[in-house]
């Protein structure tokens, strides 16, 4: 399609084809699908799993956003991801693991990356793990770090923990069912548009996840 090739032409532009090169951008969870039509092959995935409750409460500090609402978008991202990663050599990483150990962990993705026929044979291991931020201290308080999610997000957080390393050809098809009370908000924040959606669950009282959760330590 002329949307295609002119993504095609854009990113060809900007990204050196002579050597390997990485795309980080959250978005990507979403739209992988349609790059993997524009890009040409190798290609291969580097998950970074982070904390739904770390995520939620990042999201809230940054922009504001519901914990409700940032649950909700770390269920549909991370799902989303593990589909449109499908068929693609996946490398499933801990973000804390890559943050306490940076240097190690990154050595393990470079030579999975090689084998992927995606990396060079000599990264700069150094300047890539300098690069890593570390989240703040009080990012996650006690008060958050306490808060119940629903179980669908520590299921799937769980599945996905378990899945650290090479991903398994079938990850897709060993996620649990997505939260339809998650998605409810999700869905209402969208018709509603996001700053209307913030500003009205902020003049709410008392605001805790909608479903039965599991409180995660």
């Amino acid at each position: 399609s002329a949307l295609e090739s002119r993504s095609a032409e854009l990113f060809r532009a900007r990204i050196p084809s002579d050597r390997p090169w990485m795309w980080k951008d959250p978005r990507l969870c979403l739209l992988l699908p349609f790059w993997r039509l524009v890009l040409d092959p190798p290609l291969a995935v580097t998950m970074i799993l982070r904390s739904p409750l770390e995520v939620a409460r990042s999201l809230q500090v940054r922009n504001g956003t519901d914990p409700d609402l940032g649950l909700a978008l770390w269920e549909h991202y991370n799902r989303t991801a593990v589909h449109a990663s499908a068929g693609l050599p996946t490398y499933v990483v801990d973000y804390r693991d890559l943050v306490e150990e940076a240097p190690a962990v990154m050595g393990v993705i470079a030579e999975f990356l090689r084998g992927a026929g995606v990396a060079p044979e000599a990264p700069d291991l150094d300047a890539a793990s300098a690069a890593i931020v570390a989240p703040s201290p009080g990012e996650l308080d006690s008060s958050f770090r306490n808060r119940a999610i629903p179980d669908s997000v520590a299921e799937l957080y769980r599945v996905l923990l378990d899945a650290r390393g090479p991903a398994p050809a079938d990850l897709a098809g060993s996620l649990p069912p997505a939260s339809s009370s998650l998605h409810e908000i999700f869905d209402e924040a969208r018709r509603m548009g996001y700053e209307s959606f913030k500003v009205r669950r902020s003049d709410a009282t008392g605001v805790t996840a909608r479903a039965e959760g599991t409180r995660q330590g």
